[in-house]
């Protein structure tokens, strides 16, 4: 969609393989301004499903909204001899199944993104990623709010700069995000934890507040931010008033990139090494149900 003021509502859309409308592999992408994007379905799409790409000279991806759409198995597979949504070869995407690659002042409300499915090779897929890869087109006032993220095997809500490959320096930093009152049940043993940050900008902080990160399988950390580049600290972020949980472990926080070093911690190391989340918990959340699929759940 390249229209100014356009509106796609109660719409499904599905490419297993090369194409979707709008983009290159994509199931949906829009690079012009004042768009919105309501209870829409995009699965089985050969990279992100709904992808608000502002990293060209001609793009100016602003005021934009996308208000409860579900998003399944996309960006399951990428590589030379491509794939499929359910199957194929080549590696893996990075690109989140919802993805926020450049543009500002978007709202993210209430959407369901969920079952990524197990990644063909070394780069599995996060759920919703918030990035730039224009090094002069900065993503900044994206405001995410009661989505609910689980079944991904890369990071349930990923920040960071140059596309959304960690530890990357091309691109700008985001700043000015805010997080309120999202759920994340990370569920897969691969790579990643529910919530990795990299590459936050300082001018504004982000915020995340309120929201529910619950980790039952894996060996990393629930919340990682790259030491190699600037992320989850007092002078970028206001993280507070979360629950974390992890049956598992109590080291539930890293200060390192995910590679050969990094430093596993528990809350109150956290709260000391970063001064954030001060009121935050580590318990249980008791939620009545993990099959996220339900409305009810």
């Amino acid at each position: 969609e390249d229209a100014s003021y356009y509106r796609v509502s109660d719409c499904t859309w599905s490419w297993s393989v090369a194409y979707g409308f709008g983009g290159s592999g994509q199931g949906g992408t829009a690079y012009a301004p004042y768009g919105f994007w309501v209870r829409c379905v995009g699965f089985n799409n050969y990279q992100a499903g709904l992808d608000l790409l502002d990293h060209d000279a001609y793009t100016d991806v602003q005021q934009s909204g996308i208000i409860y759409c579900t998003l399944y198995r996309n960006a399951r597979y990428m590589g030379s001899s491509g794939g499929s949504g359910s199957g194929g070869s080549g590696a893996a995407s990075w690109d989140g199944q919802l993805y926020i690659d450049g543009g500002h002042d978007i709202f993210l409300w209430g959407n369901h993104v969920y079952n990524a499915g197990v990644q063909a090779n070394a780069n599995p897929t996060n759920g919703i990623s918030i990035s730039s890869e224009h090094q002069s087109k900065p993503t900044y006032n994206i405001d995410a709010r009661r989505n609910r993220v689980y079944d991904i095997p890369g990071y349930g809500i990923s920040i960071s700069k140059g596309g959304d490959w960690p530890a990357l320096t091309n691109g700008t930093p985001t700043t000015g995000n805010i997080f309120y009152n999202n759920t994340v049940l990370r569920g897969s043993s691969g790579y990643g934890g529910a919530f990795y940050a990299a590459g936050l900008g300082t001018s504004t902080k982000t915020i995340f507040k309120g929201n529910i990160l619950y980790r039952t399988a894996g060996n990393y950390p629930l919340v990682m931010w790259n030491s190699a580049s600037t992320g989850m600290a007092s002078s970028t972020t206001e993280s507070d008033y979360n629950l974390y949980y992890d049956p598992n472990k109590t080291k539930l926080f890293s200060t390192g990139d995910g590679g050969a070093s990094y430093t596993n911690q528990t809350l109150a190391e956290w709260q000391s090494a970063t001064g954030l989340d001060t009121n935050s918990i580590q318990t249980n959340p008791y939620l009545i149900s993990t099959n996220f699929s339900s409305q009810d759940a």
